[in-house]
């Protein structure tokens, strides 16, 4: 259950362009992590991911406008090409911004951890 972190500065990133952002990006972020095989548990789907908005308050110090945080579980697949996955999401989030016709100053970051996920 990979989790992202969408952290936003408030007045630099227009709440339309979040509201796409956030729509897509599990699509996005799925595409990147999916490791293929037969392995049920490696597999992704867009509705495995969760997205957490979160406008960067006042005391929040940062030089980035947006910031976006992918937490997942750490496979051996994903690690391999782990720089890869992270430019699939960054480049799919540079092609918004050019599409939506203005520039910002942000990041991707893509970390993997040991995990275990259960649903109750």
């Amino acid at each position: 259950m990979p989790l992202v972190s969408v952290r936003y500065r408030t007045g630099e990133i227009p709440n339309e362009f979040l509201v796409k952002l956030v729509s897509k990006l599990p699509g996005v972020v799925a595409s990147a992590l999916d490791v293929g095989g037969q392995d049920p548990h490696k597999y992704v789907s867009a509705a495995d991911i969760s997205i957490d908005p979160v406008a960067m308050g006042e005391l929040y110090v940062s030089s980035y406008h947006l910031e976006i945080i992918v937490w997942a579980n750490d496979f051996p697949e994903r690690r391999a090409n782990l720089d890869k996955r992270k430019e699939f999401i960054r480049l799919w989030v540079q092609s918004c911004l050019d599409e939506a016709g203005f520039a910002t100053k942000g990041f991707v970051l893509l970390l993997l951890a040991p995990g275990a996920f259960g649903e109750i």
